[in-house]
Parts: C-alpha cells; sequence; structure tokens
C-alpha cells in the first residue's frame, strides 16, 4: 500500500492532523507522503491562499466569519461547474499525473478544499485509488459537501445526520475522531509536568494559546487576567509564529514572575500536561488535542466560522465554557481559576467526550481495506 496524504498550508491544524496519520502509516511499514494540494494548481496560489489565511485570522477575523457565513447560507458557490469549483480543478491534472506516477492506491485527504480537488481528479481522470477524508473540525464544510470520495472520517457519531443531511452517502461516513500527534497520548502527571517546566506544583497553572499564529485579543486578555492573577496561579502565553505578540507581551509582563511568555513551542502536549486550564480559540485540532488530556477550556471566539461548531460542541458536552468581550472573558478565567472542583467537573467532561486515537484508527481502517 502507498499512501498520498494532500494538506493545505491554512493554518498548521491540517498539517499536523496529516503527519499524525503519516506517522502512524510510517510505523506500520507503509509508505507514506503528505504534499500540499494547493501546489499542485500553482506554488504561488498556495503561498498567496496562506498568507492571507494567516492576515485574515490576525487581522481582519471578521472577514473570515462573514465569508464562512455567506459560503453556508449559498452552499452551491462550490459545486461543479462555480467558480470555486472551476479554480480548485485547476490541480487536478497535476495530482493525477503525481498518484499515476508514484503508484499511489490510497489518497487521504485533511482539507475539504483538498477533498474538492481530489472528487474532480475521479470525475475527469477516472482514478483508480480509494479517496479518504478526514474532518479536522465539529462540523461539515460547504466544501466537503460538494466532494465524492469513498470514506469520511468524521470527529464524532453525533455529527453523522449533519453530514447525511448535506448529501454525503451515511453508508460512506465513519465516526473516528480527529487525528491528533502520537504525542498528546504520552501523559505526564501534573506535578511532574510541572516540575518539568520550571513551574510550582501547589500553584494553579492558567495556558492561553490562540492557535499557532496568535491570532485574537490574546494582548487584551492577558493583561485583564495579569491585574485578577494571584501568587498561587501562573500564566503561560504562546504566541505562536506571531513575533510582533510576542515581543509586545514580552516587554509588557517582563517584570511580572507568575507571567511566562513564549515563542512558538514543540512541547505543546507537556504544557497541556502541566495547565489546570487551556484558554484558547476552538479551532478542531487545538480542542481535540486537549480533550485528549481531559483539559477544561476557556474559548476565545477569536474567528468564528467553522469554529463556532467547534465551541458549541464542547460547550454542549461540559467541558467548556466561554463569555462574550473581554472583560467576560477575564472573568471566567478567573473564576474557573479559583474553583478546583468546577475544573474538576469540566476535565471529567471533556474527557467523557475524548476522541480516540484517531489515527490508528483510521490507519487500521484504511488498512483493512487495502491490505
Amino acid at each position: 500500500m502507498r499512501v498520498l496524504i494532500l494538506s493545505c498550508n491554512t493554518g498548521q491544524g491540517h498539517n499536523s492532523a496529516a503527519a499524525a496519520v503519516k506517522r502512524i502509516m510510517e510505523d506500520n511499514g507503509v509508505y507514506c507522503e503528505v504534499k500540499d494540494a494547493l501546489a499542485f494548481i500553482s506554488q504561488f496560489s498556495s503561498s498567496v491562499i496562506a498568507k492571507g489565511h494567516v492576515f485574515i485570522y490576525r487581522h481582519t477575523p471578521w472577514l473570515f466569519k462573514v465569508g464562512y457565513r455567506a459560503s453556508e447560507k449559498h452552499r452551491g458557490v462550490f459545486k461543479e461547474k462555480s467558480l470555486m469549483y472551476r479554480f480548485f480543478g485547476l490541480g487536478a491534472k497535476g495530482i493525477n499525473k503525481y498518484i499515476t506516477e508514484n503508484n499511489f492506491d490510497v489518497v487521504i485527504v485533511s482539507h475539504a478544499f483538498a477533498a474538492l480537488m481530489i472528487s474532480v481528479v475521479k470525475k475527469r481522470y477516472g482514478l483508480n485509488a480509494k479517496t479518504y477524508f478526514f474532518a479536522t473540525d465539529y462540523t461539515c464544510s460547504p466544501p466537503a459537501e460538494q466532494s465524492d470520495l469513498n470514506t469520511y472520517f468524521i470527529p464524532t457519531d453525533f455529527l453523522t445526520e449533519e453530514f447525511a443531511r448535506y448529501g454525503i452517502p451515511r453508508e460512506r461516513i465513519v465516526a473516528g475522531g480527529i487525528p491528533v500527534r502520537k504525542d498528546f497520548f504520552d501523559f505526564t502527571p501534573k506535578e511532574e509536568a510541572k516540575k518539568a517546566l520550571g513551574l510550582d506544583p501547589a500553584k494553579t497553572h492558567l495556558l492561553m494559546m490562540c492557535g499557532s499564529m496568535g491570532c485574537g485579543p490574546m494582548k487584551k486578555l492577558a493583561k485583564k487576567i495579569s491585574k485578577q492573577l494571584t501568587n498561587n496561579q501562573e500564566l503561560t502565553i504562546i504566541c505562536g509564529t506571531n513575533k510582533r505578540l510576542f515581543k509586545k507581551l514580552t516587554r509588557k509582563f517582563k517584570n511580572i514572575p507568575n507571567i511566562y511568555v513564549k515563542g512558538f513551542v514543540n512541547n505543546i502536549s507537556l504544557l497541556m500536561d502541566s495547565a489546570d486550564m487551556y484558554i484558547t480559540k476552538p479551532g478542531g485540532i487545538s480542542t481535540s488535542e486537549a480533550a485528549v488530556k481531559g483539559l477544561p477550556m476557556v474559548f476565545i471566539d477569536a474567528v468564528a466560522g467553522c469554529e463556532v461548531y467547534n465551541m458549541h460542541y464542547f460547550i454542549q458536552h461540559g467541558g467548556a465554557v466561554t463569555a462574550e468581550g473581554v472583560n467576560a472573558l477575564a472573568e471566567v478565567c478567573m473564576d474557573l481559576a479559583s474553583n478546583p472542583e468546577s475544573l474538576k467537573n469540566m476535565s471529567a467532561a471533556v474527557k467523557s467526550v475524548s476522541p480516540p486515537n484517531a489515527s490508528e484508527f483510521i490507519f487500521n481502517y484504511i488498512y483493512g481495506e487495502n491490505k
């Protein structure tokens, strides 16, 4: 079995999930590659879309919200012969050639755009490879609705009716979770994790991160929280790739001993193990990572769009809370930080909907069909 995974460079979530599946494939002796689907249109197109995505998330999140709502109201925008369908179809010839020349018999997609692209390949070239899609948000996005793949892995059977309602055949829907990296299934006891990070095991640790891009009102929220933080509480802020935010917050909190500002880090799993509460935007991957850890979440509704559904899912199941506006969010954070019983109950709730090891599930399912 030779496997090609098509992802998109629109944030690190899709790539992270793709990497998780790639690793489990390779750990089991299966040849696997991950490629940027949009690069098959052109490297320029991929770069523009990726950079535009980052810019919108950081500076004009309302635009993403408006755009996503519009696509939901007018779901035909991705239908065959539409402008968007034709645009993504520009990469079909290159994808088909790459699959054929490299003898891939399985194609997995981690993004709805890639799902649409591989559907065009199937329609135009009669692709022989089996095709699989795994959703990275707790909803059926409009482009995915217009795709035509063999199997759709969804985060939870809670969403089966939604995917079926939008036209995905029930027999192709399989609930298997959202893939997260293998290291998130390695657990370090909380006290040990805190010691490893130089934190005080006796203090409540608040972890704040708003995606790999460091978007949302992190600066304002951190400022509000800092004024209410007690000597028995510590706050770690992860700025990701947002270097400007990192510099600003480093200057702002350099003299406050219980606030730690970090840039891009590679030890999120350990940081989550050390945390008593996670302040984050409701991205599909980050929420799934936190769910694996049983970590209570406070959501910053930074970009809305598909992330609204992730937020509603975890709030509905009792593992997360949110509030409107920075002041209200800060109050919620500090109230929870001072209420161990509430945090304990939320942890239990989020564990109850914690996804399985989706990478292993997806591998076993695909391998079973193609061995």
